[in-house]
This record gives structure tokens, sequence and C-alpha cells, in this order.
């Protein structure tokens, strides 16, 4: 007969396998922000309260610095250049730094220390320094450039063909002068290559040179402010723009805005009149306030060919109360009372709220997502009307070929829930997540995962263990993951897993094993220059790849 606590741990195998993994970077995720920045350095909340101590790995804008100092509440980190910005959100590696007690040793009597210590020697009776002239100072030029080149592909082992890509991209802010003047580039070369990829369709969305800002501007955060060129978004809820955005100064965290010009070519991102878009911002934000509350709202419209196509009101916000963050989105539009989409004429088409709030070592995180299918003229013209609706064959059409929309209301609905647990050097995290369609009979997707992750082991390597389990509209996959790392020498980091999952398609009964497996390394080549390799096979019934990258990317600090 089993005994009790056999037939408990067999219980507990089972409920791990109907949880669902996240990978090695999320494992110690925490959420922090910049609330200030001074002689180089920033400051971060939360601090050593919520696990981010001396020594942790904090990822701001897809770059990585470490913890060098932090308190109960804050965290800092050295700033390679100018490249923060107060209110800017990241994630953090979550560690505690604890010390053990121990009794001190009595401590020796003061004739011990007698005739120990040389007569003082002043350093400056020793030395001759040259005299050097510090000329006129000036701290009002500011310029922060990144250039990075990403290399990768991915390979057939069996059928199939091979792929890659190489980018080279730049990024630059610079402030060169003692006035508000600004300007900011980013852009990338890029190629593809293999599998005659330069002949199949969809090769007018893979354009040699991308352009996402290209930006002169005037003005500061606190002053009136405009931006002239391409500006990759130009108010709450509107994206990238070539035109002009104006913004009023400051008064008591309120500000209003205006912007108008054209939208770029979605395939191959190069300027077009066939669009344009025009708006009005207010926006309210105070950094003074503990909570640093945002809040946006754009009223906007568009053209496409001559004709008023898109008009929107876009509502967003952000709130920090104590451990804790809220924010939302909101999005209204409006319609001709005669459409192809059906679509009725005022709708909500987009609403969201993401929350988190942290007690002691517990963090728990949710979120919530409602979204219609982007319905305007402008889009209609790129992609087949089955992305903006429902349909049905249209029965006045006389090949049978052409489709109609049926309705316009099919909602998709997020649904999310995270929890962690951090102890001393083990962190616990677990959640679950569905999503579902308004048309649809069942849930399109439900997953779930449980994570154990030990962290500090020898003060240098980690390892953790997962589980997951999704549930899809066609697939269903069932899956256990175990990984490690380690520090090497504070200038690198060395990670690897493997995985292996149970996969099943919902008109197949049989199932198949899938294995995967890979490795990454990241490495500080210099204080201006970091290097990462990530090699990932997978090998299954139907599949058997290689995928490689790299990336090199350079900061030079001036």
């Amino acid at each position: 007969m089993m005994r009790p606590g056999a037939i408990a741990a067999w219980v507990l195998v089972f409920a791990l396998g109907f949880c669902t993994e996240v990978s090695a970077a999320s494992a110690r995720r925490v959420t922090v922000k910049v609330v200030d920045i001074a002689g180089g350095r920033a400051y971060l909340t939360p601090g050593e309260a919520a696990g981010v101590g001396v020594g942790s790995i904090v990822v701001l804008r897809d770059r990585r610095y470490r913890v060098v100092g932090a308190t109960g509440k804050h965290a800092v980190i050295e700033m390679k250049g100018r490249e923060l910005r107060l209110g800017m959100t990241g994630r953090a590696e979550a560690k505690i730094e604890r010390s053990s007690g121990t009794s001190l040793l009595p401590p020796k009597p003061l004739s011990a220390y007698e005739n120990q210590w040389r007569e003082p020697v002043l350093p400056a009776t020793r030395q001759t320094p040259e005299y050097v002239p510090l000329g006129n100072y000036s701290d009002g030029t500011r310029i922060d450039l990144a250039v990075s080149t990403d290399v990768g592909g991915t390979i057939a082992l069996s059928d199939g063909e091979s792929f890659g890509r190489a980018a080279l991209r730049t990024r630059l802010h610079a402030e060169p002068f003692e006035q508000p003047v600004f300007f900011d580039i980013d852009l990338a070369a890029q190629s593809w290559f293999g599998g005659n990829i330069a002949n199949r369709p969809g090769a007018s969305s893979r354009p040699v040179i991308a352009v996402r800002e290209l930006q002169f501007g005037y003005g500061t955060l606190q002053s009136a402010q405009v931006g002239l060129g391409r500006l990759p978004f130009a108010a709450v809820g509107v994206g990238q723009l070539d035109g002009l955005r104006v913004r009023s100064p400051t008064w008591a965290g309120f500000s209003i805005g205006a912007f108008g010009g054209t939208v770029p070519n979605p395939l191959d991102n190069l300027p077009t009149l066939d669009t344009t878009r025009f708006g009005v911002q207010l926006a309210y934000q105070n950094e003074s306030l503990d909570a640093q509350p945002f809040v946006g709202l754009s009223v906007h419209g568009s053209t496409f060919m001559g004709e008023i196509d898109e008009r929107r009101l876009n509502l967003e916000f952000d709130v920090f109360p104590g451990n804790a963050r809220v924010s939302g989105h909101f999005e209204l539009s409006m319609h001709d009372e005669l459409n192809v989409w059906q679509a009725p004429r005022f709708e909500v088409s987009a609403a969201g709220l993401d929350a988190s709030f942290r007690v002691g070592l517990f963090q728990l995180a949710g979120r919530f997502d409602m979204r219609l299918p982007e319905r305007s003229l402008w889009l209609g013209a790129y992609l087949p009307l089955g992305y903006l609706c429902n349909t049905v064959p249209d029965p006045a059409s006389s090949t049978g070929n052409e489709v109609v929309c049926l309705d316009s209301r099919d909602a998709r609905y997020f649904g999310g829930l995270d929890a962690s647990w951090l102890f001393h050097r083990v962190a616990l995290h677990a959640g679950a997540n569905l999503v579902h369609s308004q048309t649809a009979a069942n849930f399109e997707q439900l997953a779930g995962y449980l994570q154990v992750r030990v962290l500090r082991i020898a003060d240098i390597a980690w390892t953790d263990f997962s589980v997951a389990a999704y549930a899809r509209s066609f697939v269903s996959d069932y899956a256990a993951r175990v990984a490690a790392g380690v520090d090497i020498g504070r200038i690198a980091e060395l990670s690897a897993y493997y995985r292996i999952s149970l996969n099943q398609y919902d008109a197949d009964p049989d199932g198949w094993l899938q294995h995967s497996a890979g490795g990454n390394l990241y490495f500080g080549l210099g204080h201006d220059l970091d290097l990462g390799l990530r090699v990932d096979g997978i090998f299954g019934e139907d599949v058997s790849v290689l995928v490689l990258g790299s990336n090199l990317t350079w900061r030079p600090s001036w």
C-alpha cells in the first residue's frame, strides 16, 4: 500500500505538469523605474526591499547595467552616457544580500598600537605637478551614440531551406550646442540571404535601409518643444509620422501639443503622400509627486487618398502608488455610418488595464486587454478584408471569389495573472493566461506555468526548473525545462538550457516529442563594447533546425 507521503509527492508531480515555463530572463524580473539622474548615475526604485541589491543586473532600453549601490527603497546604477531619462521603466534581477551574524572579537588594547604609525607626510611636499589650464567649463553638449550589429539565421538540418539576416543599426541623440537643440537618428542597413528570399513574396517589406527616426528638435521637457522630421511616435496612440510636432511649456504638470504629417509606407518604410495624420494631445505628468502620475489624451484623424479615414480618441495613464503600479489604455473609434466593415458609428476599439503590487517578498501582477481588429481605408489597401472583419462569400459576386464583411464584432480578450515569491536564494514564479475571441466557441489559448529558480549559488551561478502547459485552438504543448547560468569574472555570463515537450495537434490523436537545447553568452569586451552570442537547436517530428544569433554593440562614453 502506498504511503500518504508518496501519494502527496505524485500529486505534486502531476500538478506541476499543467503549469508553464518562463524564460531565464523573466524569472528574475522586477519592474524598476528611473526616479533621478545625477553625476553620471541613475537612481531607481524599488531597492533592496524588493530584491534589487548590489550586483543585480538591470535592463533598460535593451542595455544592461549592474547595481553599484542600494538602500531599502532605491538602487543606483552607473550610466555609460546620458542614455536614460526620468520615468523610464525596465527590469532587474531580483536577489537579496543578507549577512550572517557573527560574534565580534574582543578589541585590542590601545597600548598594542603604540609606535605603529609613521609621521604623516603631506603629498604636496613631494609632488611637483605641471600647470594645466582648465579653460572654460561647459556641460551643455551631449552625444549619445549606439552602434550595433545583428547577424543570425536559421539552418535547416533536414528538409527545408536555410535563411539568414544581417543588420547594422545606428542610434544617435545629440545636443551639440548650449541652446536646447537636439538631433535624434535611428536607422539600420539590413540584408536577408538564403533560400532565394529576394524573389519570394513580400520582398518589398524587407528594405535595405530602414529609417525609424530622423528628427530635429528644439526645446526641453519643461519648455516649449518642437520636433521636425521622421518622428517615432507623434502622441498617445499615434505611431510613426513624417511631419511636425509642437508642444507648449508645462504648467503645473500640464501641457498641450499638436502634430501633423504623412504616414510612411508600411512595407518599404519610404515616405509617401497617400496617408496624412493630424491631431492634438493634452498631457499631465508630475515627477515631483511620489506616485509620478502620467495621463495623456489625444484626439486625432487621418486621410487616405484624399478621403477622411481614421477618427480616434486615445487615453493612457500610468501611476506608481507606493509599491504598486497601475496603468491603462482606452481607444474610441468613429466610422462613417455606411462602411465596408459594417462597424457601428462609434465603438470602443481597445481597452486594457495592467497592475502589479509588492508586499515584502511577494509580488502579484495582472493584465486584461480587449482589442478589435484595427479598421481603416489605409490598412485595407495593404491587407485582405478578412484581417479587418469576419467575412462571408459575396452573394453578388459572379465568380464566388469575392468576400464581404458579415459583422465587425470580433473582439479579442486577453487575461493574465502572475505571482512571485522571493526567499533568500530561491525564487518561485507561477501564472496563467487565456485568450478568447468573441466569435469563437471555446478559448483560443489556455496556458499556465510554474518555475523554481535558485540564485547566487556560490555567489556566481543560478539554476532553474520549470514546467509549462499550453492548450491552443489547434495544438497543445506540455513541456519541462531546466537551465543554468554562471557569472564569469563579472564581465561575462554563460547560460544553457534543455527543454522537452509533448505536442499534439487537435486533428491528430497521436502526439510527438520535441527537444530543444541552447545556450547564451554575454561578454563585456570593454567599457563601451558588449558581445552577445546565442545558439538554439530544435528537433522533433516535423522540425529539425539550428538557430544562430549574435549581437555586437558599441556605446562610446564621450
